[in-house]
């Protein structure tokens, strides 16, 4: 009957359509910060930091959690053999979304990730208190932090940085002069 009234694959379409399209509302909603133990991984720096030409930046987790505000909690991402079927009416609800950001396939376990979610709203109660910012970035608007800098607690370039790069952290190095970052 239902084939014969919609269209099976009409029906998925609908349904993947409006799926995307909670998923794109829930993403442009809320702010995601994610972050990882260790910046020792070879297949991290050279993912995430520009075949290592680039810098990580190390930060104390506990300073940051609190920089950010009590609306984050930062939390282990679960690496799964296979990703759970998801049920669209069940998943795609506020309260239940971050679990669904909290997990990925085992082939990503080497990132030993965190993350945490932050809404819409509680990013413009952090914008009001001066703790948050909303910029053009790549003509897109994008929610950025602003972090105590006591949470920043190393600087660690990669060995491919260009000369340019590794003059511009010197030039910060000296312009920041913040004894407890440590520069490597």
């Amino acid at each position: 009957m239902l084939d014969e009234e919609f269209g099976t694959s009409k029906v998925f379409e609908t349904i993947k359509n409006g799926a995307q399209e909670v998923q794109n509302l829930w993403k442009s909603k809320t702010c995601v910060i994610s972050v990882v133990r260790s910046y020792q991984s070879e297949k991290m720096w050279d993912k995430y930091a520009e075949k290592r030409s680039g810098l990580v930046i190390g930060f104390d987790f506990d300073i940051l959690v609190n920089s950010v505000h009590s609306f984050s909690r930062l939390s282990p991402v679960a690496y799964l053999e296979e990703m759970p079927k998801i049920v669209i009416s069940r998943t795609f609800s506020n309260n239940n979304f971050l679990e669904v950001l909290l997990i990925k396939t085992q082939k990503w376990d080497y990132e030993d990730e965190f993350r945490t979610v932050i809404s819409d709203d509680d990013m413009k109660v952090l914008e009001h208190n001066r703790a948050a910012y909303l910029k053009d970035f790549k003509s897109k608007q994008t929610w950025f932090l602003r972090i105590k800098p006591e949470a920043i607690k190393e600087v660690i370039v990669g060995d491919k940085a260009t000369p340019k790069v590794r003059t511009k952290i010197e030039e910060l190095k000296q312009t920041l002069q913040r004894r407890h970052i440590r520069f490597s």
